[in-house]
């Protein structure tokens, strides 16, 4: 059983809680992939900060690893889909650190 259907069980039944159940608890059963958007924006943002102020670098850093790994432990996604959204946020945020380099050139 999933980790989110037990906390969606100890609420009553009411239609709002058979609504959520089913969006939420049967959407990640059903196996739909997708890149994880907090991931990606916390490499983002790490990235981006550490270049600015790097004096919090470490701090950032330790915030994004959590959110990667609260993202597998949680079941939210799969290793490959934080990994994904690690590689484009980063990506992302490399690419407009260079671009914003260039332009004031």
């Amino acid at each position: 059983m999933h980790p989110l259907q037990l906390l969606l069980d100890l609420h009553s039944n009411t239609p709002f809680d058979h609504l959520v159940r089913r969006l939420l608890v049967q959407s990640l059963e059903c196996g739909d992939r997708q890149t994880a958007g907090h991931t990606m924006h916390a490499f983002s943002f790490s990235i981006l900060l550490s270049y600015y102020l790097p004096q919090v670098a470490l701090l950032a850093w330790g915030f994004t690893g959590l959110v990667a790994l609260s993202r597998v432990v949680l079941g939210l996604h799969y290793p490959t889909d934080v990994f994904a959204g690690a590689l484009l946020g980063s990506t992302m945020s490399l690419l407009s650190l260079i671009l914003f380099a260039l332009a004031t050139m």
